[in-house]
């Protein structure tokens, strides 16, 4: 996932300890935003935001309305977005180092791979 490439080392490293060496791994990087993420979140979502960041006692008091109080935030905004090279990367080169050897590589034929 973007942004959580500490979150994939820790579980090669897991892998690689726990289950085994020879284990086969597939690091997928064809991510992609999609369903809810980078939607508009909800006014219930919004609110329940604000309620956190205690800005709820100016709404109470009608001084913010509660439609335009968190603006267009979206939904899931860490995630919105591909992932990029380097983290896909850096997970690799944990993957490795861990001492995992066999890896899911794209077909050169453009096939699936079997």
């Amino acid at each position: 996932m973007p942004g959580k490439e500490d979150e994939g080392q820790e579980i090669v490293k897991w892998l690689a300890g726990n289950a085994s060496r020879d284990i086969f791994v597939n690091i997928m990087e064809q991510y992609h935003p999609d369903a809810h993420v980078g939607k508009p979140k909800r006014a219930s979502e919004r609110l329940r935001a604000l309620e956190s960041d205690s800005v709820t006692d100016s709404v109470e008091a009608g001084a913010i309305s509660p439609s335009t109080q968190a603006g267009p935030a979206l939904r899931y905004e860490d995630i919105n977005r591909p992932i990029s090279k380097d983290e896909i990367s850096s997970v690799q080169k944990a993957a490795r180092t861990a001492g995992l050897w066999r890896f899911c590589d794209v077909a050169e034929h453009g096939g699936f791979n079997i």
